[in-house]
């Protein structure tokens, strides 16, 4: 849990917090690729700051109308978001008993409602379901997880394959390795490879994380995201990360100067700054 709620806040360096205005009644059939996207995204940090779940089916809305869109970098991007809220098992169960009457009969059928159905999946090897005990939960969840092992070496269409494939890489970083292989110039390649920093971080290998980061910055440079933010700030953080480990103040505060100058927004800062300033002589 720790590791994927890393990646999910190293990830969101790239995004822009909004506040959400909990009046706002906003349609999904309304809105834009890009504006589902920061919609979600809206969702998604009122519910990880505030534990505020009381827009969760809308965010599932918001996360079928992207994932329709898989070959996208919105999609890629928004990953984070749609497991966080899928996988949540004190949200309301309307959207999963909705999703298990249509789609659970027909989930070994990789040609048809392919978003849908890789959320159902996701909720099932996550658990999601009040009303089952432990025996259903192990049912469930191995099914939930062969059935997206399954979309990802089967299904015809290889862009939910690669959708697929980048969800399991966030359960099972050794993944990362076997994408790259197979798609070496696919446009998800740097958020595999940021896995793959996080992961050295995360094993205690900070200075290995730390290099192999600065090399990433080198080669993604010019790299935008939706947001308008450069992906390498997502590398900055690992490196933070990394001298807060070193206990390094000096080179930890450079590099969360250098977040802040460019996103001075981002709501995880809020949290970053303390861990940073514990180390400070």
């Amino acid at each position: 849990m720790f590791r994927m709620f890393l990646i999910i806040s190293i990830f969101l360096i790239i995004l822009n917090a909004f506040i959400i205005n909990a009046n706002a009644q906003v349609s999904t059939s309304e809105t834009s690729l890009t504006e589902s996207y920061k919609n979600l995204e809206d969702i998604y940090i009122s519910a990880v700051l505030r534990d505020d779940y009381s827009k969760y089916e809308l965010a599932i809305d918001y996360s079928i109308e992207i994932l329709k869109k898989p070959n996208t970098i919105e999609a890629i991007c928004a990953l984070p978001f749609i497991t966080h809220m899928a996988k949540n098992r004190t949200a309301p169960p309307q959207k999963f008993k909705e999703f298990k009457n249509k789609y659970y009969s027909s989930l070994s059928d990789y040609t048809t409602n392919m978003p849908e159905k890789i959320i159902l999946a996701y909720m099932m090897l996550n658990g999601v379901n009040p009303d089952h005990n432990n025996e259903e939960f192990e049912i469930n969840s191995k099914l939930g997880l062969e059935t997206l092992l399954n979309m990802k070496d089967k299904c015809p269409d290889d862009n939910y394959s690669i959708i697929v494939f980048l969800i399991l890489i966030g359960r099972n970083n050794a993944l990362s390795y076997e994408f790259i292989n197979k798609y070496p110039d696919h446009q998800a390649i740097p958020w595999v490879n940021l896995n793959l920093a996080i992961d050295f971080y995360l094993k205690g290998e900070s200075i290995k994380a730390i290099e192999f980061s600065n090399e990433m910055i080198e080669k993604y440079k010019n790299i935008m995201t939706p947001s308008g933010y450069r992906f390498v700030i997502n590398y900055y953080n690992v490196i933070v990360l990394s001298y807060i480990k070193l206990n390094d103040y000096v080179k930890s505060r450079k590099y969360f100067d250098l977040i802040e100058k460019e996103v001075p927004n981002y709501w995880y800062l809020i949290k970053l700054r303390p861990r940073v300033e514990k180390i400070k002589n």
